[in-house]
């Protein structure tokens, strides 16, 4: 306002101050504006920048925080993983311990085993030795009793009498065949009765001495008795077949003897055994010696006896295999 008072008065150099101090304080204003400006924007800036700061902070606390509490974590983890494995070491360490004693343990029984098999071993070897030797010395003391029986009856005229002792040298050498077959088998237990029934058979034909050829029709099933069992049965064999031989194949050309024994059940058995022979209304003395011995064994051997309508005598008995 001056510099223009100062122009409308010519005054050209008061108005030039004027108007010079006039740009000055304009510019210094301008300047002092743009200070402020500057300052509230650098205010801003620094508080922005503080509370960025401050976020940050705060962001690196809550990122420190999370890493401490991951790495509490981590250490918890960590420190759970040690006692696992420690427990799991401690665990495999009693199992190997365990083990090696169940190892131990099994080589000791095995070895005991081992022994215990050896000495049952050597004692039922010394079993079967016995064994035998007592079946051999049995043998042995039937055929002295046959050879006394014999000698006893040769100085006999009556043949009845002679008939009753050839009877019991018959029964003691059956006795006698079956301890020879103990004596001489591996299984002491057992024996093959299809082998014991036709040899004993076979000797009785060549003791008798039929005088004609005699046919054997045998099928027995594979069966193994001991003797308990086989002594009765010999005996019930060798009294029916005796009697076969000495009565029924007068004048027969075609005599045959059949025996045959199957297993009906686990223990039972059944037994056909008998002659073709011409005489077919012979059939054993119900008074004679030889019957009552036939019904004693059967007895012994919780068996029955019938005779069957067929031609010759044949007889079926059923029985038990007592052994």
């Amino acid at each position: 306002m001056l510099s223009e008072i100062y122009q409308k008065e010519g005054n050209w150099v008061e108005a030039f101050k004027m108007q010079n101090q006039y740009i000055i304080m304009r510019d210094s204003l301008r300047n002092i504006g743009i200070e402020k400006r500057l300052f509230k924007q650098q205010a801003k800036y620094d508080l922005e920048k503080k509370d960025q700061e401050v976020e940050l902070l705060a962001s690196k606390n809550l990122v420190l925080e999370k890493n401490q509490n991951l790495q509490k974590l981590l250490l918890k983890e960590s420190k759970f993983k040690s006692v696992l494995i420690l427990a799991a070491l401690i665990l495999t360490i009693l199992l190997l311990i365990v083990l090696y004693s169940i190892y131990r343990k099994k080589i000791l029984i095995n070895s005991l085993l081992e022994i215990q098999k050896v000495e049952a071993e050597t004692k039922n070897e010394e079993k079967s030795i016995m064994l035998k030797e007592i079946h051999h010395r049995v043998k042995n003391n039937l055929q002295v009793i046959n050879s006394l029986l014999r000698l006893q009856s040769s100085g006999i005229k009556d043949e009845n009498v002679v008939d009753l002792f050839k009877g019991a040298q018959k029964r003691v050498l059956s006795m006698a065949r079956l301890h020879e077959k103990m004596y001489q088998s591996e299984n002491l237990k057992h024996i093959d009765v299809e082998e014991y029934i036709t040899v004993l058979i076979k000797d009785l034909i060549a003791a008798y001495s039929v005088g004609q050829k005699v046919k054997l029709n045998i099928q027995v099933d594979q069966v193994l008795m001991g003797i308990q069992a086989l002594v009765p049965l010999g005996l019930i064999v060798n009294e029916i077949i005796t009697n076969s031989l000495k009565y029924a194949f007068k004048n027969n050309d075609d005599a045959t003897i059949k025996v045959s024994l199957r297993r009906t059940t686990k223990d039972n058995y059944e037994m056909i055994i008998g002659d073709n022979g011409v005489n077919v209304n012979y059939d054993l003395n119900p008074t004679g010696l030889g019957t009552k011995l036939v019904a004693l064994f059967v007895k012994q051997l919780e068996g029955t006896i019938s005779r069957l309508p067929e031609e010759g005598v044949v007889y079926k008995i059923n029985f038990i295999n007592i052994d």
